[in-house]
């Protein structure tokens, strides 16, 4: 694995933006439901401590809420504490992996195939890992066979011209131009496992280019 390819273990917020923006909306939605869970066991309290007639029933009823809410705060705080960490933790197997995705589909793009998305234990997207790295190897091989191909027609047609005063019989130019033929139809099958962007506009129905 290049040095490169490595991401610190240490560096949890990867993607800074993102994954604070998905731990504040996660987080304001856990103390939405921690209010009105709070709000539906302590009401029944409240309305004790407030509508009662019995001083000693809004006394025992005002103990149970304060033992509730000393236990409790300190309980909900740790909750979202760990809530807040657990979803860091997790959107950082989740950036990272896209960050490899971005750094090696730019390399791609710049025409290297030579770089591979490395995933460390633990985190996300090992399936779509397995399909970029396959989508390279895919490619690779491709260029590899078209490259094979051209050096085969060069080297042909090299051939051809250094030979040329010895193919004295049509038989022998024909046999010539049909391997280079040959060759030649094998680099353009290769190429024609491409499709793009002006072809497939070209190939499409009428209708569907507006």
């Amino acid at each position: 694995m290049k040095s490169d390819d490595k991401r610190s273990f240490k560096n949890y917020l990867v993607k800074k933006d993102l994954q604070l923006r998905i731990v504040l909306n996660s987080s304001l939605y856990m103390i939405l439901i921690v209010i009105v869970t709070a709000m539906v066991v302590l009401f029944p309290l409240i309305t004790e401590m407030v509508f009662s007639e019995n001083m000693e029933v809004q006394y025992q009823t005002a103990q149970i809420f304060l033992t509730l809410v000393t236990w409790l705060l300190p309980a909900v705080i740790v909750v979202i504490l760990l809530f807040i960490a657990h979803h860091i933790i997790v959107t950082h197997r989740i950036c990272g992996p896209l960050i490899n995705f971005s750094n090696t589909l730019k390399k791609v793009g710049e025409g290297d195939l030579t770089r591979k998305v490395y995933l460390r234990q633990g985190d996300y997207l090992k399936h779509e890992c397995d399909e970029i790295n396959g989508m390279i190897d895919g490619l690779s091989a491709i260029l590899n066979q078209i490259s094979e191909d051209q050096k085969t027609l060069i080297s042909d047609l090299e051939g051809l011209t250094e030979n040329i005063e010895s193919l004295d019989t049509p038989d022998k130019i024909r046999t010539s131009l049909n391997a280079i033929k040959g060759e030649a139809r094998r680099v353009s099958d290769s190429l024609a496992l491409f499709t793009l962007e002006e072809e497939a506009q070209k190939a499409a129905p009428p209708q569907d280019r507006e």
